[in-house]
């Protein structure tokens, strides 16, 4: 594996050479989540809330009866209809900001809703625990790394507060999707809110491998995590520091 580290860096430079935002000093879960998580009720008219919800919450809108179908809507896009009962809806919250959660009920219905973060559990971290072991791999103050077969790989950015901001996810669904062995590196998502987070599946002949650069920071730190799989083969995970401007000769 570290036989290729030098040589992506220089292809990842570009993409980290970015200014850092004002940390966002919130919850593990969202406000919206929070509402919705644990609701259950009877009710004959739709349910409708506007709240802030975050990229990779899960949703579960689980109808126990009802005598016709219902429509579940999130940012204004039809995510299922339940037209069986007991029966459910799940879908995965696409990006972070004020959102419409709407539940279309024709008649009188039961229901229940649910709302999870992958990886549950992942939201608090201190500092002076270098070893987590909640599963997460690659432990480091900035981000929090999981990845597993359930959930793909979800990436939490730290706050100074030591609270965990759902910040990058790839599903397996979006990993199933991508080339098993790319022949130059991949770019699957970043995000650039507090501290850029970029998520990548690198060129290999024989492994799925991929990295997370997590920085630059004000002082040019970055923090780099490459492993191999889903979930990561063992003995296959590394991570290392270094600084952007050693790189660049500045």
């Amino acid at each position: 594996m570290l036989r290729m580290t030098k040589v992506l860096l220089g292809v990842m430079l570009i993409a980290v050479l970015v200014a850092a935002a004002l940390p966002l000093l919130a919850a593990a879960r969202s406000p919206g989540c929070d509402e919705l998580d644990g609701r259950a009720d009877a009710m004959m008219s739709d349910y409708v809330t506007t709240n802030t919800f975050y990229a990779g919450e899960i949703i579960t809108v689980t109808i126990t009866t009802s005598p016709d179908p219902v429509e579940v809507y999130f940012a204004g896009v039809l995510k299922g209809t339940i037209s069986t009962f007991p029966g459910s809806v799940t879908f995965t919250v696409p990006g972070t900001g004020l959102a419409e959660f709407r539940m279309v009920v024709p008649s009188a219905v039961e229901f229940a809703f649910a709302c999870r973060v992958p990886s549950a559990g992942a939201a608090t971290v201190t500092t002076d625990q270098p070893f987590p072991t909640d599963g997460r791999i690659c432990a480091n103050p900035k981000a929090a790394i999981y990845v597993n077969s359930e959930d793909g790989i979800a990436i939490y950015r730290i706050t100074s507060a030591s609270r965990g901001i759902p910040a990058v996810f790839a599903r397996p669904a979006e990993l199933d999707a991508l080339p098993d062995f790319p022949t130059q590196p991949l770019t699957i998502v970043t995000q650039d809110e507090g501290i850029f987070i970029g998520l990548y599946k690198l060129k290999a002949a024989q492994t799925e491998t991929y990295q997370v650069n997590v920085g630059p920071d004000v002082e040019g730190k970055v923090f780099t995590c490459i492993w191999d799989g889903v979930p990561p083969q063992p003995g296959s995970v590394i991570a290392f520091d270094w600084n952007i401007y050693d790189v660049l000769g500045n």
